[in-house]
């Protein structure tokens, strides 16, 4: 019976099943119980997801029984029907799927998988892969695995390297036997490149190709190192190891020399070589010395004419031949490459080139001299070393250099009669390439017996796929081929011009570099019928190879043919372990298995919301099903490829975690206990809106959870005994280390080991609920951050999302010593304290750098962390109050950062730790911190950190104002800008210390800008910032007020360079602006979005004068001028029917009306004036692409629209007056 049939009766019964319980609903859980039928399980396990072992591989009916695609949609068809309504079926179904979904080593761990794409090639065998520029050694080793003989002695090696990862033939011994016995498409051979090492000692570069010839050479001399003084010595030998016979003979007398020579390869020539055989008669033509180069022969002392020639000694059953395609050019001191065609045969006689084979053909040795140089051989007993190729015109070496003539061996004709076996190609030049091999397959002596024809294979690294021999003059003989190429115009009469197309000769690129021959093994005489009909094939093959017809090759088999040999246990047991993760990869990485998921997911009926905090029980069923939809959608859909239904799958486990806290606490306690969930979705996924949609689950749960145990906190005391305080600094530390007193020394490391022992102590009597376990285990994944600097956005959101559920929440992560492990991990191999945060190094002691030339990483979520915990703790200016001082002044009101209103929460304040502080506060980190304020929400995160510290705190202001002097002063106008939202964050305290704040500020600020005048773009910018603070600030603006005269030349500036300075004007001096340049000498330029977004918003010279005045006479700003992005664009209100300005994609100002707002996200929805409203587009109510109306777009003189009419609202309380009306008109027309 055929398998195809066994699939149909198959799917009939499925079938004939479903419909029955269909219709009679009573039958399904009788049938599906274990006291009744037990079809549950035994179609879930036997028709589904049951898998093959070694001893059923090539067996037809292996398992499982649904093989094809439609008998396993009737598989899970049945299951479907046989779970719905029934609550036993169900729950026993919901049992047996979680296990195909729990963490395992069985699993793939790698992202956007397919089981498709590790099949095996339906050649039956498998590939290599590539790992950069290794095709040299893949190739190499398929032509040796392609062996029988040679493959099943080397895996009998017995290896006995203590090292197995360091060893050369346990990971060849790996390699080949994966080759046999995987089931996946290819095998990774990276760990034979790290145990082949180069002449220096170290592992192999995958991204430097070698010649594949060389790598023979070397392969072959580790193997024959590693197995000598065993039983297989010469393993290698007796399947491709033959010997040369390098021969002196003389001419002049009847001496005779010979040297034997081991080779595993005949190198042959191919320049001016038409064929094979040629190069052949060539290599063992030999050259005549004679004249002043005649040989000294060592018995006649004299010079005697001599044949110095090599030839083949004994042959090996397979003979390698390289073929020199590459030559040094000495003109052009280039290596070069031979395309030149060479022709070689399907079948080859080696007998000519052989010893004896040039013996009997030898005319000029007549019988009475070969008798006369036996005779005296024979009587010289000498040394039986040959000679060097050297010998000859200078050489002499006496009696003994002659050698006993041997006589010629006697060999069968079959000895000498070669088939080929298999190419090994390369394409490309001598600088670069592509190596890959045509294989025949080896077949045994019953396929041989049985007429079972041997067919070819391309082995291309990982692909395997059918070749035809009939190709193999096109594809590998090399030479020219003709290609077309247009010439001249081409157009409707170009054919009468002779010049629409022409051909030209150009190289193949592509040709045999390697040669396999086979000896041609005789046909099992027990089938002479068979044996005929396959020597009738071969010869038709070996006519196709020279142009001749051939029959077409019949249809692949599935299972490869090559013979299957023994493999050792321990290889072949890892190898299968890999073939059955395959196989329940195959089963479950499937869309069919995905909608059944789903199906049975989505059977189960929505329940009441259960909000009490507690640990689900494991009759839950409502649980279980969250569960396995949890595991099903983090375990496998998300690493799926082909996972276009993950929303809908998040959509419904976000609504299973809004109505179960039990579930919620699941799953927090999982993931802090086992689970490689944080890792995997918070760095470690390599899909950005996945990780997105992980981490908000991920908060969900947090938010139903962390309220809830709140009050379960610990105390910040107990939390810092829990977690470990962090190492002490070396300034804090009073103890000598230099002590020499050893006793006093020894006492010391008692005491410390009794501290640390008291602490361990006291953090396992500390209890805490199970969100602050979770959170434990996210704070330990910062010592691998660097390793995922391009990914860890969502990571540092969820620790900014549980620091701002409270201060409570943001102290338990300050008792992690989180602000010092934050900086620790910013300042990477700078920081101040390595040991606080114990990052992951590599060999030489480094951290991984964050950032490379093309993305830096993205530290918003970082800050936003950093503020959420530094404003949640205590400072110098908050420790009167936290101890209860009332009478410091300073302690009369708290800095406005700080998290949580002191008189309406009982916590007192808490200092995070001198280390912490130091840390936070050290100048080289400051410095860096305040230069991360590129934007407005990072912006506010800096300012924030900074303002806490700063206030009433004159000695931090001032030394955060030196640095941002410093910077203002060293920087250029694209990267200074960060300063400028500190400086304003500063400006607008109110403490006790603003009167010398300010002041500080203004004058230092005015410094720096007066002495770098000459620069006009650094300059502009400084004013106009200048202005806004003088907006904001009162205080600014008192300040400047008051001292107007060292602002007038700000004003000077103003109006003497209203616009930036051309090349002109800086090469000639004219427009006044001959002592001013644009740029800074250490200006770099860069396309840079935010400083063009900003710009936007910048002052007209016009308006920048008019405030200037406005400061000098003390009168008001105009509140509709100086607007600043950080500030009045987030505060900013907008109704449906304003008029705004708005910036398109295409970066032009347009006329814009608001259509929609939506105050939950802060967006608004505008329609551009005079486009059609498919333009329309929603855009943030801070976006810096909307400006007030008539700010930008009276530039733009193609305005399409209408424009607002008379009366329309215009934002700021302003309407569209009926002068601007006709202005609007008067210039558009202009």
């Amino acid at each position: 019976m055929r398998a195809s049939d066994v699939d149909w009766m198959l799917r009939g019964l499925l079938k004939l099943c479903t419909v029955l319980v269909r219709q009679v609903p009573a039958l399904k859980e009788s049938m599906g119980s274990p006291q009744g039928g037990d079809l549950v399980q035994h179609v879930f396990h036997a028709c589904l997801f049951e898998v093959p072992d070694p001893s059923s591989r090539s067996n037809a009916a292996r398992p499982p029984k649904c093989k094809s695609l439609e008998s396993r949609r009737d598989a899970f068809k049945l299951l479907t029907e046989l779970a719905t309504g029934c609550h036993a079926n169900f729950a026993q179904l919901v049992s047996l799927l979680l296990p195909n979904h729990l963490p395992n080593m069985m699993r793939t761990r790698d992202w956007n998988f397919e089981a498709k794409m590790e099949e095996k090639s339906h050649t039956g065998f498998v590939g290599l892969k590539n790992l950069g520029c290794i095709c040299y050694m893949n190739s190499l080793l398929q032509q040796l695995f392609m062996m029988p003989d040679l493959r099943r002695n080397l895996l009998a090696i017995a290896d006995k390297s203590p090292d197995k990862q360091d060893s050369v033939l346990y990971q060849l011994q790996y390699i080949l036997a994966f080759l046999q016995e995987s089931e996946k498409q290819y095998c990774n051979p990276i760990g034979f490149c790290n145990a082949f090492k180069d002449w220096d000692g170290k592992p192999t570069n995958v991204n430097i190709q070698m010649d594949t010839q060389e790598f023979l050479n070397m392969l072959f001399d580790r193997i024959d190192t590693a197995v000598k003084g065993s039983a297989f010595e010469n393993v290698l030998k007796e399947k491709m190891g033959g010997v040369y016979s390098n021969e002196l003979i003389c001419k002049g007398c009847p001496h005779y020399k010979e040297r034997p020579e081991d080779f595993y390869a005949i190198s042959v020539n191919v320049k001016n070589k038409k064929s094979l055989q040629e190069s052949l008669e060539s290599f063992v033509k030999g050259e005549m010395l004679e004249g002043d180069n005649a040989y000294l022969c060592g018995v006649c002392n004299k010079k005697v004419d001599t044949l110095k020639r090599t030839c083949l000694k004994s042959l090996a059953p397979t003979l390698v031949f390289h073929l020199k395609r590459f030559e040094f050019n000495f003109d052009t001191m280039q290596k070069e490459k031979l395309n030149d065609r060479l022709e070689f045969p399907m079948r080859l006689n080696m007998k000519p080139y052989t010893k004896e084979g040039l013996g009997a053909a030898n005319d000029d040795d007549d019988d009475e001299q070969a008798a006369a140089r036996e005779e005296i051989v024979d009587d010289d007993n000498g040394d039986d070393g040959g000679a060097d190729e050297d010998d000859g015109k200078d050489g002499g070496a006496g009696a003994g250099d002659a050698t006993k003539a041997e006589k010629p061996v006697e060999r069968p004709d079959d000895y000498y009669e070669y088939e080929l076996s298999g190419v090994l190609v390369h394409m490309g030049s001598a600088d670069r390439g592509h190596y890959y091999s045509y294989i025949r397959e080896r077949l045994s002596d019953e396929e041989l017996a049985a007429g079972k024809e041997p067919k070819w294979f391309e082995f291309n690294d990982h692909i395997v796929r059918p070749f035809d021999p009939r190709d193999i003059p096109n594809e590998c003989f090399g030479g020219t081929q003709t290609r077309r190429q247009m010439m001249g115009n081409v157009g409707r009469h170009a054919s009468h011009r002779g010049m629409m197309d022409d051909t030209t000769k150009v190289p193949k690129f592509r040709n045999a570099y390697l040669l396999y021959y086979d000896r041609v093994r005789k046909v099992p005489a027990a089938d002479a019928s068979s044996a005929s009909a396959s020597g009738a094939a071969s010869s038709e093959v070996a006519a196709s190879a020279s142009g001749g017809d051939a029959v077409a090759a019949g249809k692949l088999r599935r299972e490869s043919s090559s013979a299957r040999v023994s493999v050792p246990n321990k290889i072949f047991d890892q190898i299968w372990q890999q073939n059955i993760a395959y196989y329940r990869n195959k089963a479950i990485f499937d869309l069919d298995y995905f909608q059944f998921m789903w199906n049975v997911v989505s059977s189960l009926d929505a329940q009441s919301p259960v909000t009490e905090l507690r640990m689900p029980t494991d009759d839950d069923l409502v649980h279980q099903v969250t569960r396995l939809a949890t595991h099903f959608v983090l375990e496998t859909l998300a690493h799926a490829h082909k996972r276009k239904t993950l929303h809908l799958w998040l959509d419904r486990l976000f609504k299973m975690y809004e109505t179960s806290v039990p579930s919620c606490m699941w799953l927090l306690d999982y993931m802090s206990r086992e689970s490689s969930w944080p890792l995997d979705y918070l760095l470690d996924c390599t899909t950005q809106d996945v990780r997105s949609d992980v981490a908000k689950l991920f908060c969900l749960a947090l938010d139903k959870v962390a309220a809830a145990e709140r009050d379960q906190l610990p105390s910040f005391e107990d939390a810092v005994k829990r977690n470990g305080a962090p190492p002490k600094d070396d300034s804090d530390d009073d103890d000598d280390d230099s002590d020499s007193d050893n006793d006093a020394a020894a006492e010391k490391r008692k005491t410390k080991a009794s501290n640390a022992a008291a602490a361990d102590a006291a953090a396992a009597a500390v209890s805490v609920p199970v969100s602050a376990r979770f959170m434990d285990r996210v704070v330990s994944l910062l010592r691998v951050v660097p390793d995922h600097w391009k990914r860890f956005d969502q990571y540092f959101g969820i620790l900014a999302h549980y620091a701002e559920l409270g201060p409570r929440e943001a102290r338990y992560l300050a008792s992690h010593n989180i602000v010092g492990r934050f900086v620790d991990v910013y300042m990477g191999n700078d920081s101040p304290n390595p040991e606080i945060g114990n990052v992951i190094v590599n060999s030489k002691g480094r951290r991984r750098r964050m950032g490379d030339d093309w993305q830096m990483p993205d530290w918003t979520n970082f800050l936003r962390t950093l503020r959420a915990v530094v404003c949640s703790m205590g400072t110098d200016a908050t420790s009167a109050r936290a101890g209860g001082d009332e009478s410091d002044a300073k302690a009369a009101e708290v800095p406005p950062s700080l998290s949580y209103d002191l008189s309406e929460d009982a916590l007192p304040l808490v200092r995070m730790g001198k280390v912490n502080e130091k840390m936070l506060l050290d100048s080289s980190f400051l410095d860096r911190l305040l230069l991360e304020a590129t934007g407005r929400k990072r912006g506010r995160y800096v300012s924030d950190v900074i303002t806490h510290w700063c206030w009433e705190n004159y000695e931090v202001s001032e030394r955060i104002v030196s640095l941002m002097s410093s910077g203002v002063e060293e920087g250029t106008w694209n990267v200074i800008r960060p300063y400028f939202r500190t400086y304003m964050a500063l400006v607008r305290m109110t403490d006790s210390v603003a009167s010398r704040r300010v002041p500080l500020i203004m004058s230092s600020l005015l410094a720096v800008m007066k002495e770098q005048s000459q620069y006009w773009r650094i300059t502009d910018l400084s004013i106009e910032h200048l202005i806004r603070m003088a907006k904001r600030s009162k205080a600014v603006y008192s300040w400047l007020h008051e001292n107007n005269a060292r602002i007038a030349w700000v004003r000077e500036f103003v109006m003497t360079y209203p616009q930036p300075p051309s090349n002109y004007d800086r090469r000639n001096g004219g427009g006044g602006a001959g002592d001013v340049r644009l740029h800074k000498p250490n200006y770099q330029r860069g396309w840079d979005n935010q400083n063009r977004a900003m710009d936007s918003m910048s002052l007209p010279s016009n308006e920048r004068v008019a405030a200037l005045d406005a400061i000098i006479a003390g009168e008001a700003l105009d509140e509709t001028q100086c607007s600043d992005s950080d500030i009045d664009l987030a505060e900013r209100e907008f109704e449906i029917g304003q008029w705004v300005d708005a910036r398109d994609t295409a970066n032009k100002w347009l006329e814009a009306v608001v259509v929609e707002v939506n105050e939950e996200r802060r967006q608004v929805k505008l329609h551009y004036d005079g486009w059609a409203k498919k333009w329309d587009e929603w855009l943030d109510i801070a976006s810096v692409r909307i400006a007030q109306y008539g700010k930008h777009s009276w530039r733009n003189p193609k305005l399409k629209g209408k424009g607002p009419q008379v009366g329309d609202n215009i934002g700021g309380g302003a309407v569209f007056t009926e002068q601007a009306y006709d202005d609007r008109r008067r210039r558009l027309r202009r």
